[in-house]
């Protein structure tokens, strides 16, 4: 079975002071270019949705495309990356831009066969909406019927869950977090300090 992936890089990052999570640095890369590495690994087709406010070469072979409306959500992100998908792809990946280390939790995922419409990986009790592995077909009719949330989505799918961990960029104290994790040295300040008393 063939999978494709759609990697949501976009949002405003309000609780960054609107920096782009995406593309921060972690571990010497840009946090985009984890995921995609990750997802490239599973997936012969992987498709960013998202766009970049730096200048940044994307990797060979990646597909690009933008949400409509610009800042529309994650739903219409990916009914965007949708649109890009080769008809060989019977599964589809759906991954955040901003988690950087979701390499094990996509294995756990693509290890999976699908019973019903898919599986979402559950961080803490919370199920990632963008940590999940869904048949293409059913995708595309809860992307139809559903609203402008993932969660609305999701409302009419009928997914399995995998207990892992998924970590994302959500606020300045979490980026600290991944930096350390990855053995980055920071060049901010305010984050040095900030590893320091989370430790």
């Amino acid at each position: 079975m063939e999978s494709a992936a759609i990697i949501v890089a976009g949002g405003a990052a309000r609780r960054l002071g609107g920096v782009a999570k995406p593309w921060l640095e972690v571990a010497g890369h840009p946090v985009i270019e984890h995921v995609i590495a990750a997802a490239s690994k599973h997936c012969p087709t992987v498709v960013r949705v998202g766009q970049p406010p730096v200048q940044w070469t994307p990797p060979e072979g990646l597909l690009v495309t933008v949400e409509t409306p610009p800042g529309g959500g994650p739903a219409a992100a990916v009914r965007a990356g949708m649109q890009l998908l080769p008809s060989t792809a019977e599964d589809v990946v759906l991954l955040a831009g901003d988690a950087p280390f979701v390499a094990p939790s996509l294995q756990a995922l693509m290890a999976q066969p699908i019973r019903n419409d898919g599986f979402a990986v559950v961080t803490d009790g919370a199920i990632q909406y963008l940590c999940a592995r869904l048949r293409r077909d059913v995708l595309a009719r809860a992307l139809d019927t559903g609203g402008s949330s993932m969660h609305s989505v999701f409302d009419h799918l009928q997914i399995d869950t995998i207990e892992a961990e998924v970590r994302d960029a959500d606020t300045w104290e979490d980026v600290a977090m991944l930096r350390k994790a990855g053995g980055s040295v920071s060049d901010n300040a305010w984050l040095d300090e900030a590893t320091a008393m989370l430790d």
